[in-house]
């Protein structure tokens, strides 16, 4: 049961983060700096795709039906190859200093509004930046989650970027009262600002905090590796890649004694991964409450299905996960009991 818990744990984070990365999308591209519509230069516009026939004639996988061939859209993908992305620690709090001075300008409206424009389009890039940043800072994680330096930048991104959300919002909230508001939402942010802003914005100092403190325990739950858990081992503590490195130097990897031992360090570390496991899931559940009442909703999933970026209704997701509990866990459980 301990490997089941510790699914169920690792499931319900793993969304969790997913959805972390896609925070506040809807409310960049609101604000209309990506220079592009989403659907690059068809738009966004959904293109029929056309059919095409087993060239060699013997339709070996597909049967005489024909192939559906997408139409091919150009993104402005592969401009730069990922191998060629530097990374580097964007300045947030900078960044946010600059969104707030702007915020200002709208709000006392003394400059030429071509001017103001002006200014948001210089921000242009370094929104750009910080966002490619923190996609290439959890690229990297994922791809080595035990990296001490991904995990950092992953962490200060993640836990900053509540700031930044609300300082693009407060933009956004003073441009849709603002007198020349129909004149920002036609030439900077697009439709729906005005309704959408008018009566403010929703992220609150205190949502920030709590958005933050989200962010860090699903960070919390990504620091969780061999490298960072200890345990204890014939009364000696440690982490267990230390301890494992300590009893190899000792008896060699190869050895029936090590082997022996790497088996009961690796039970033990499963065991404080599942306990660890388990409190941040309270915690995470807690904090998500709480961030659900601060916007005065029902629950964190009407605040998730508002806010996040997703192609599925909450019908399909509620399908999914029972399919998960129906088909998935049993199969699971069954695997635990006979390989255990």
């Amino acid at each position: 049961m301990k490997r089941l818990t510790a699914l169920v744990v690792l499931l319900a984070l793993l969304f969790s983060c997913f959805a972390l990365c896609l925070t506040s999308c809807r409310i960049s591209d609101a604000l209309g700096l990506l220079g592009e519509t989403a659907g690059g230069k068809n738009n966004g516009e959904t293109q029929n795709g056309k059919t095409d026939t087993d060239k060699n004639g013997d339709n070996a996988n597909s049967g005489n039906a024909t192939v559906i061939v997408p139409v091919y859209k150009d993104y402005d993908r592969g401009a730069v190859s990922f191998s060629d992305m530097v990374y580097k620690r964007p300045d947030i709090d900078a960044v946010c200093e600059k969104f707030r001075a702007l915020t200002a300008e709208v709000k006392e409206n003394t400059l030429p509004f071509g001017e103001i424009v002006g200014h948001i389009s210089a921000l242009d890039p370094e929104y750009l930046n910080l966002r490619t940043m923190y996609s290439l800072a959890d690229i990297h994680l994922y791809a080595d989650s035990s990296s001490a330096y991904w995990a950092e930048e992953s962490r200060y991104i993640s836990e900053k970027y509540p700031d930044f959300t609300k300082a693009v919002e407060d933009l956004l909230v003073a441009a849709a009262n603002s007198p020349e508001a129909a004149r920002y939402e036609a030439e900077c942010f697009g439709n729906g600002l005005i309704d959408e802003y008018k009566n403010g914005g929703r992220y609150s100092d205190a949502v920030v905090d709590l958005l933050a403190k989200e962010a860090a325990l699903e960070n919390s739950f990504l620091s969780v590796s061999t490298a960072t858990v200890e345990v204890t081992y014939a009364k000696d503590t440690g982490t267990v890649d230390r301890l494992l490195e300590k009893y190899a130097g000792l008896y060699g990897e190869k050895s029936e004694i090590y082997a022996t031992i790497r088996s009961r360090l690796m039970s033990l570390y499963e065991e404080k991964v599942n306990e660890l496991n388990a409190n941040l899931l309270v915690e995470l559940i807690r904090a998500r409450r709480k961030i659900a009442d601060a916007l005065s909703l029902d629950s964190y999933a009407d605040y998730a299905y508002d806010t996040l970026y997703h192609d599925y209704t909450p019908a399909e997701a509620k399908a999914l996960t029972n399919d998960i509990v129906t088909y998935i866990l049993p199969v699971y459980r069954d695997l635990c009991y006979t390989l255990a």
